[in-house]
């Protein structure tokens, strides 16, 4: 009996050395690659920066006269911090990573679900919660308390820096989406969504965060807040994406009429702005 199971035994511990090695090689060569790409830096790169705050002040102004100075100051931390392709990466691949999903669900497993364009339009308000996230830690604000600023004003100085990077990331996504899925007739709907989720979610977290949307968003009450804002609406645009298929105008109806709503409810987020966080001291969350 023993003579029987030796040589499984020899096969069963040499199979198992082999895997360890085989562990040990591959740890051994992650470690070397990611070594070469660590480097020292004793001290800061000197960068140089022509002078640009009125140039971008004029063309900002046609924007928003009144949030024009702090949009430009934004603007210019963003681009010479290097900080904006990162903003713009987090926004972005999420969205990639959500159409390879649904991709593969629909052309590799082929399970019969179709992702329209509009689905993706309403994921893109939900994700942006990230974009505003970041754009709220650009730098401290803790500075703003020596300035004639109110915690309100800034606020909605972010929220116009939301909506341009929204729509700079979201509207060539979607015309690429809706041409790789050959919806192009439903762009200007998809748009609609994408424009009405991303202002209503987008209102919400500058309600309940401010500027401290990474820490605010730890706090179990206000992650419940959110949800219970949030949740239900993108469950409802996400059923009517679906329901286009079966019922494209009584759909389009649904939709038509959810985006004003979605709308009326931003401006009382904003309109309670003030109420919230006037008076609020700037600080280090």
């Amino acid at each position: 009996m023993f003579a029987v199971q030796l040589p499984s035994l020899v096969f069963y511990h040499s199979h198992s050395f082999y895997i360890v090695l085989g562990v040990l090689i591959t740890s051994v060569v992650l470690g070397v690659i990611s070594s070469r790409f660590i480097k020292e830096v004793p001290s800061p790169h000197e960068r140089r920066a022509k002078e640009s705050f009125m140039k971008i002040v004029r063309l900002t102004s046609r924007l928003s006269s009144k949030y024009s100075p702090m949009l430009s100051k934004d603007i210019i931390d963003l681009v010479r911090s290097g900080i904006i392709f990162p903003v713009i990466l987090t926004f972005l691949t999420p969205l990639l990573f959500l159409y390879a999903v649904t991709w593969f669900v629909e052309s590799v497993m082929l399970l019969d679900v179709s992702f329209s364009v509009l689905f993706y339009a309403a994921m893109v308000g939900f994700l942006g919660t990230m974009l505003y996230s970041w754009l709220t830690n650009v730098d401290i604000s803790e500075c703003y308390n020596s300035l004639p600023l109110s915690m309100p004003h800034v606020i909605r100085t972010k929220l116009i820096l939301f909506l341009f990077f929204t729509c700079f990331v979201a509207v060539p996504y979607l015309v690429v989406v809706g041409y790789l899925k050959g919806e192009m007739n439903l762009l200007l709907i998809s748009l609609f969504i994408m424009l009405t989720v991303s202002a209503y979610v987008g209102s919400v977290l500058a309600y309940l965060t401010g500027l401290f949307t990474n820490s605010y968003l730890l706090d179990a009450k206000i992650l419940l807040q959110f949800t219970l804002a949030v949740v239900p609406v993108l469950l409802a645009e996400t059923l009517l994406s679906f329901y286009y298929q079966f019922n494209s105008e009584l759909a389009t109806l649904y939709i038509a009429g959810l985006g004003p709503i979605l709308v009326a409810a931003s401006m009382v987020f904003l309109s309670k702005l003030e109420s919230r966080w006037k008076g609020r001291m700037f600080r280090i969350a």
